[in-house]
Parts: structure tokens; C-alpha cells; sequence
């Protein structure tokens, strides 16, 4: 069985994301400790919160330092909507001064940015954006992609709730997309660390499909 660790930060609402994963077929740790990081098969990193806040707790408990060893080394990684913008290098949410930004995990060149409450032709959007949203996939090139979305249909709804969105700098690193005022990049990725900015755990059968789809991936990575 696939050992799976749930990263504990203390800002996230953890438990239906563990049960999905369960269900999933995956056995779940739930741990913040370092250690555990690098004995895991895979690493998945919920969110709920800012960005400041959940930056600054990982790299004083030195939480970052070792997830991105995990990341360098390959280990298969799932963050999900806070766990995904903290996969790009800054992110401003939570500070109080427009410009600051603190360092993310630096996976992914780019950074964390609010939503914008109007599109290009003047029509407002609520922020933050929640419920249910349409995503759209770019032509998936590498297996592990096409594995990981094998359970989801061009145009599938999945559950989003957030005022912030990743801008990755280089357009391949965004595997799908949903538009709300402006394309928001859906699915991130570089090598085998994919960050959703929906929630697989709150999306229904598609989301745990989802779910079931990325342990498969894990198990697939360690032969």
C-alpha cells in the first residue's frame, strides 16, 4: 500500500482530505515532523489560510527546507490550493505592506496573486471565487499527466474556493486552467509535484477519482 503523508503546518482542516485519500487506497500519516517527509512515498499538502502565515511556520520548524529536498529528489507531491501557490517562489498574501512577498517552496518560477474582481470587458466577479467551476486541460504530453487526469473530462466542474491564484512565469508549467475574470491556472506542475488550486476532497466522485488517480501515480513512481 502507498504511504501517503498528510502534512501537518497547523492551517489546515485535514480530515476529509485524509479520508479521501483512505478511500483512495492510500495509507495516511499525518505529521509534521521531518523525518517523516523524507520517509514518504508521496506527500500531499492541504490548505486553508494565507500564504505569510503558512510560509513562515514551514521555514522556522524547517518544514520547507525538507519538503523541497522531497521535491528534488522526486517524491510525488499533491498540494492543494494554498499547498499549491506555496509551490511557487513568493507569495504576498497576509502581509501588510503591498510589494513585501515571502519565499514559498520555489518549485516553480513565478509567484501568488490576488484574484481580480473584473474581467477584461468590465463585468465583476466575486472574491473570493467559490463553488463550482469549469477546467480545462491543456494537451497533456508526459504519461504522468495523462495518468493523473485519466479520470477527468475536458470541461469537468471541481470546487474551488480561494482569493489567490499562482501565475507560474513559463506557461508549461500549467496543466489546466478555469477562468473567473481571468484564466487561473487550475493544475501546476514541474516533474512529479502537482498543485490543484480546486479541492479534490470537496469535489465528489470526479475529485476522488482525482485523488485515486494521483496514489496510483505514487505507486507507479516506486515501481
Amino acid at each position: 500500500m502507498t504511504r501517503i503523508l498528510v502534512v501537518d503546518y497547523g492551517k489546515s482542516n485535514v480530515q476529509s482530505v485524509i479520508k479521501s485519500l483512505e478511500q483512495a487506497g492510500a495509507e495516511v500519516t499525518f505529521s509534521g515532523a521531518v523525518e517523516s517527509m523524507r520517509q514518504a512515498d508521496a506527500i500531499v499538502l492541504p490548505g486553508v489560510g494565507s500564504f505569510a502565515d503558512a510560509a513562515r511556520y514551514m521555514w522556522a520548524h524547517e518544514q520547507a527546507q525538507a519538503l523541497t529536498e522531497a521535491l528534488a529528489s522526486g517524491t510525488p507531491f499533491l498540494g492543494i490550493c494554498l499547498g499549491a501557490q506555496l509551490l511557487m517562489q513568493s507569495g504576498s498574501e497576509g502581509l501588510p505592506t503591498p510589494g513585501d512577498s515571502l519565499p514559498g517552496l520555489g518549485l516553480i518560477a513565478g509567484t501568488v496573486i490576488r484574484l481580480e474582481s473584473a474581467d477584461a470587458a468590465g463585468h465583476r466577479y466575486k472574491v473570493p471565487h467559490v463553488g463550482w467551476n469549469q477546467v480545462h486541460f491543456s494537451e497533456p504530453s508526459d504519461p504522468n499527466d495523462r495518468r493523473l487526469l485519466a479520470g477527468l473530462a475536458p470541461g469537468s466542474n471541481l470546487y474551488f474556493t480561494h482569493s489567490y491564484r499562482a501565475c507560474p512565469d513559463d506557461p508549461r508549467d500549467i496543466l489546466a486552467t478555469a477562468v473567473h475574470a481571468q484564466a487561473i491556472p487550475a493544475i501546476i506542475r514541474r516533474g512529479l509535484a502537482y498543485g490543484v488550486q480546486f479541492h479534490p476532497e470537496k469535489s465528489s466522485a470526479k475529485g476522488l477519482r482525482f485523488l485515486s488517480d494521483f496514489v496510483q501515480l505514487a505507486k507507479a513512481a516506486w515501481g
